[in-house]
């Protein structure tokens, strides 16, 4: 497989499954979002994509360069798709085993190889996100567990829980006297997942 056409599948592949990645400020104001996510190859194959704003989902079309329509994503599933699991699932691809995966140190990852032909395909049932761009300014940090519903951010940002379908722009943390026993199950999986991860 050549490096260019290695290049526009890692593309569209990570224009299929964007999510919100950027970690928020639950008490900042967020600006409105804006749904178009912007992707180029260079001639030298690097690849560069923006999604504005929050992405939620994204529906792919692949056309060829005679405009032929290739691959239609559709609406899918809802799985979760971390940016770990890029590099297990381009391994998987180039049929490298897993066991030489662990070459490059530590691999979070999961393979979504499967879910790519297989829509009923379950994936990883939560992303975790470990975002401080300046480690002078420990209150940028933003460290946390999310699942398609609920996020849960760690003690560095006061433990706030929310139900992103609820509230997208994390505005109105959950209180601990609020949670229902489905919530309290899931917020504790979530700490437990925060306290194993290791940055």
């Amino acid at each position: 497989m050549s490096i260019n056409r290695i290049t526009i599948i890692a593309l569209l592949l990570l224009l299929v499954f964007t999510t919100t990645m950027y970690a928020q400020d639950p008490a900042a104001t967020q600006p409105a979002p804006v749904s178009s996510v912007t992707g180029s190859v260079t001639s030298d194959g690097a690849v560069r994509m923006i999604a504005h704003g929050e992405s939620l989902q994204i529906r792919m079309e692949i056309y060829s360069a005679t405009g032929e329509l290739v691959s239609d994503s559709g609406l899918r599933n809802g799985n979760i798709i971390d940016f770990t699991d890029f590099m297990p699932t381009f391994a998987k691809i180039a049929g490298i085993p897993a066991t030489e995966l662990a070459t490059y140190g530590i691999m979070d990852g999961r393979s979504f190889y499967r879910q790519l032909s297989d829509p009923n395909s379950q994936g990883r049932p939560w992303s975790y996100g470990y975002y401080f761009p300046y480690p002078n300014h420990p209150d940028n940090k933003r460290v946390y567990v999310q699942d398609t519903i609920y996020k849960l951010y760690d003690v560095t940002n006061n433990n706030y829980f929310f139900n992103l379908q609820l509230d997208s722009l994390e505005k109105f943390p959950i209180p601990n006297d609020q949670l229902t026993p489905d919530e309290v199950s899931i917020k504790e999986r979530f700490s437990k997942v925060l306290a194993r991860m290791h940055n």
